[in-house]
């Protein structure tokens, strides 16, 4: 056991099994992220955005285990935590394939790519997990989607067609914030655009005139 952990939960999700439900947060302390998985009984303990105090967690290679009878979860008053950590959390880098295979480990990003290859739903008697293959040029990553996203759509693409990076600057001529996927006009072009660098520029999904630097991978903006 280590001592007491005090942080905003900044992500939470709930996973039901046959056999049960458990939970998955990130909690934000003074020192950085710290993952913490929990069984049935503390799940309405977390919501994001609320602070929280934990006793008697155990850790583990990945993160804190709440164990039923041992553990405490309290919400509790605001604290300090690592603002450069929830920032990375909240809005994480938009990388290529290159980039992120380089990333040291653990590192949250969002990672462009070509659609190389879609693995079949990997069935257990808990859970499901589907593999994907992303690529750039001559390197691929793997992504594995876990429980009900393993359902998300996915558009299959031409494997053998490469999409290089480039750069360019130009008037953004609007922008689509209400869709599901966020998107730019430039040069009498629709290009898809992270919601976090969309944000960045036009907060509050506000239009203004200007110019701008991106640098794109096909119809993807992963830069600006």
């Amino acid at each position: 056991m280590d001592g007491p952990i005090h942080g905003k939960v900044l992500d939470f999700s709930r996973r039901k099994f046959p056999t049960g439900s458990f939970g998955l947060a990130m909690i934000a302390t003074i020192t950085g992220l710290i993952k913490i998985v929990m069984g049935e009984k503390f799940l309405k303990k977390f919501a994001i955005g609320t602070f929280v105090l934990i006793r008697n967690g155990t850790r583990t290679d990945e993160g804190v285990r709440l164990k039923d009878g041992v553990a405490m979860v309290f919400k509790t008053k605001m604290c300090n935590i690592n603002d450069e950590a929830e920032q990375e959390y909240n809005n994480p880098d938009v990388v290529d394939v290159e980039t992120a295979i380089s990333s040291p480990k653990k590192r949250r990003c969002t990672v462009v790519g070509k659609l190389q290859k879609i693995g079949e739903c990997v069935s257990t008697s808990t859970t499901t997990m589907r593999t994907l293959w992303i690529g750039q040029g001559a390197q691929s990553i793997s992504l594995k989607l876990w429980g009900e996203n393993t359902g998300i759509p996915i558009l299959k693409t031409d494997t053998e067609a490469v999409d290089e990076t480039q750069e360019m600057t130009a008037e953004v001529e609007g922008i689509d914030c209400e869709d599901e996927a966020p998107s730019i006009l430039m040069h009498d072009k629709v290009y898809q655009c992270p919601q976090a660098l969309l944000e960045k520029e036009f907060p509050g999904g506000l239009y203004v005139s200007k110019t701008v630097r991106v640098r794109v991978v096909g119809t993807q903006i992963i830069e600006m």
